[in-house]
This record gives C-alpha cells, structure tokens and sequence, in this order.
C-alpha cells in the first residue's frame, strides 16, 4: 500500500542506500580489478570480493521482490529464474561424465551470475535508481587509465607485471593493444563500448546535446584506438539503431531531411571505408580467418550426448582459458565464438532455452519502448548489437562488460510506473 508522510523519493532513497553504495563500490572494482589488484595480489580474498558483492546484490534483489509481495511481471521473472536455473543444472550434466566441477564452478562465475545481474535491473528500475555517477566515473578512470599505460610503453608494462598475451598484445604486429585498468584488451574495449552508450543516452544528459556529443566522439576516438573490432561493431550498430529511432519522433520535414542525410551517408560511408580501410591494419582479415581455421575443434553433433547437454560449464571459453592458467587440466579453448562456446558447454537443450530467454527479452523491451520510450531507448540496440558481435567474440563472457549489460538489459524490462518526486509514499 502507499504510506503518506514522506516524498517517495527521499523515501526510496534512504531504502537503497547502501544497495546504490555497494553497487557502485563493485562496479568500480570489478572494473579495476583485472588490471590492476589481480596484477599485484594473489590474496583469495581481494579476488573473490566482487563475486561476493555481486551475489549479496543479487540475492537482495530476490529479497526485496519477496519482501515487497511485489507481482508487477511476476511470470517475467518466475520464467527468468527458471531459465537460468534449468541452464546450471543442463551445465552440470556434461561435467558428470568428466568430473570437471572446477570449470563447472568458474563457468558460473563466467556466466551465469552476470547474466543473473538481470534482476539487480528490475530492481533499479522498480525505485528509479541512478547510477549513472558511477558510470561517469568508470568511463573517466579507464581512458585515463589507458593514457598513461600509451605513455608507458610496452616495456614498462611487462616490467610492472602485465603479461604480453593475455594483458598487452599486438594487433597485426604493429599497433599495441593495452587492458586500461580493467586487464585485458578486449575487456576495455567492451567496458568502454556499453559505458559511452549508456552515458549519452542517459537521462542526466537529456538537455546537455555537446555533453552527449562530446561522450560520442571521445568513445569512437578511443575505441578506434583500442583497435578491437567487434567491439567497434557494437557500438556503430547502436549509432544506428538510435539514429532511426530518434529520426521516427521527430516531425514529418525534420524525418525527411534527416533520412535524406542519412540515405547520403549509407551509400558514401561504403566507399570511404573500402579507400581509408584498405590502407589500415583495421582492414586486416588475419584474425578473422584465424577463427574460423578452429571453430569446429570441439563442435559435436546434434545427434550425440553432447550435441543436447554439451560438455558442461565452463569446459570452453574464458572458464577454461582461465582454469588453464592456474594449472588445471582443461580444453584451454577460447572458441572467439559466443553461439559455438553456448553450444559446446550447454548443447542444444540449452541454447533452446538461451532462444526463449531471448524472445522474453525482445517481448518486454518493445512492450516498454512503447510505453516509456525514453527509458528503454537504448535496451534493444544494446541488445541486437551483442547478438552480432556475439558471433565473432565470447562477449557475454566478457567481464565487467557482461555485468553492466545484463543490469541494462533488466532495467530495460522493467515494467514499473514512473512515480514523479511529487507523489508521496513508498512502496510496502
């Protein structure tokens, strides 16, 4: 019921407070951690401070839909819980046979608890949580971060302890890919990627147009810089989608003019990049055909044990290249291929289900486009983005980026009223 006496604002507020502070205290060092605190401590316990943080956040966002009696989208997420729940148990069938519960339990720290971050998404949304400081400053940090390891060089990098392959690599031998603070290269473009996205689509800057242009162009310029492409993919997929979007709201003479413009540039933008990208290393095809030389190393057949559960969590992917590197017997197989990881570690009965999660996403997000436009503006682009990119990297095993996403992509689902500051009460 709705209590009189106090602004729901200041009421929500107070409620969340130490949720906003422990979400932006994990979000900052889950961001930092891998370039910096794991590079110089082996304590177990700064190492597993961030999964801590993110299941004491996850299970309070249980609480409180428990606590609140709370039934707005009930079925949503009855269905969301069992999906994931049905996929961990579909993960430890394949590990039976092998007995691997070490990638089984690094599979779910890769995979599942992000992508439970979810609910952590209807909570926000459910009071109306900002965190957008907090992503602000993220963004600031790992730019500066990268600037100053340029500065350093490669030299100075291997000296203070990162590892040439896994923190600094080269792309086509020449141009020096750096982690920033978060520990591996990949792992900052993407960071870098959906934060840009979400800070200029962000309601703290709806009437500030050169602070969403400036957001913009510094997000391209260092993207450019970071030289990892699929991530590049994502974040002009998005451009697109919220071009159009923008386009279709405004009046009938702006639409025309603007489309026009926009027409220009999708036949020109062709044959610039084909004259300045056949002159740059970011036209290379190298690693590209590198991939495909070993998606099917470990690709099973539908008809088989393994093509319905797969191998297990964790078995291919980041779980298994990490596991590798702490001395344990694994595939150490990196797959650059998020569908092909999927189907390796859960089979067809599991991507069956990563289908339907899916479709339950699509559904939500255009229900609420359609009711609150602004608030779910960016959601949808987000998410088709990553379904690309997925097919040429393992991006929701990317980590903080999978994090970050899944948080969005619960909070573009939420379906809760927008309670104005001047409606009293909260919700008990």
């Amino acid at each position: 019921m709705l209590i009189i006496g106090e602004t729901y604002k200041t009421a929500r507020y107070k409620k969340l407070t130490w949720f906003r502070l422990s979400l932006s205290f994990f979000l900052i060092y889950a961001s930092v951690y891998g370039g910096t605190v794991s590079l110089f401590t082996e304590n177990m316990i700064m190492r597993s401070t961030k999964e801590f943080f993110l299941v004491l956040l996850i299970v309070y966002a249980f609480w409180d839909f428990l606590l609140t009696k709370d039934k707005q989208q009930s079925i949503v997420k009855t269905l969301l819980f069992f999906i994931l729940l049905f996929i961990t148990i579909i993960g430890s069938l394949g590990v039976l046979e092998s007995g691997d519960w070490v990638s089984y339990a690094y599979g779910i720290k890769i995979t599942i608890l992000p992508m439970s971050a979810i609910f952590i998404g209807f909570l926000l949304k459910k009071y109306d949580v900002k965190i957008d400081k907090t992503l602000l400053f993220i963004y600031v940090l790992i730019i500066l971060g990268w600037v100053v390891q340029y500065n350093l060089g490669l030299d100075r990098l291997l000296a203070m302890g990162f590892e040439y392959g896994v923190n600094v690599k080269h792309f086509n031998s020449n141009i020096l890919r750096l982690p920033s603070l978060v520990g591996a290269p990949d792992a900052y473009a993407f960071l870098l990627c959906i934060l840009g996205i979400s800070l200029e689509t962000s309601d703290s800057f709806s009437n500030r147009k050169m602070t969403k242009w400036l957001i913009k162009g510094t997000t391209l310029l260092f993207l450019l810089l970071a030289t990892i492409r699929s991530a590049i993919l994502l974040w002009t997929i998005c451009q697109a989608f919220l071009f159009f979007r923008s386009v279709r709201i405004l009046p009938a003479k702006k639409q025309l003019l603007l489309l026009s413009f926009g027409s220009f540039v999708v036949a020109i933008v062709p044959i610039a990049l084909l004259f300045f990208l056949s002159k740059s290393t970011l036209a290379s095809s190298s690693s590209f055909k590198e991939r495909l030389s070993h998606w099917s190393d470990y690709l099973q057949s539908v008809f088989t044990s393994e093509g319905l559960i797969g191998y297990g969590l964790g078995t291919v992917g980041a779980a298994s290249r990490r596991i590798s590197e702490l001395g344990y017997q694994s595939y150490d197989y990196a797959v650059d291929n998020q569908y092909i990881a999927f189907y390796e570690q859960i089979g067809m009965i599991g991507c069956l289900l990563l289908i339907l999660l899916a479709m339950i996403i699509v559904k939500n997000i255009l229900i609420n486009n359609q009711v609150y436009l602004k608030f779910s503006l960016v959601i949808l682009p987000l998410f088709v983005g990553t379904l690309i990119s997925c097919y040429f990297t393992n991006v929701l095993e990317i980590y903080p980026f999978n994090v970050i996403f899944w948080v969005m992509i619960g909070y573009g689902m939420g379906n809760y009223p927008i309670i104005h500051d001047d409606v009293k009460g909260e919700y008990k």
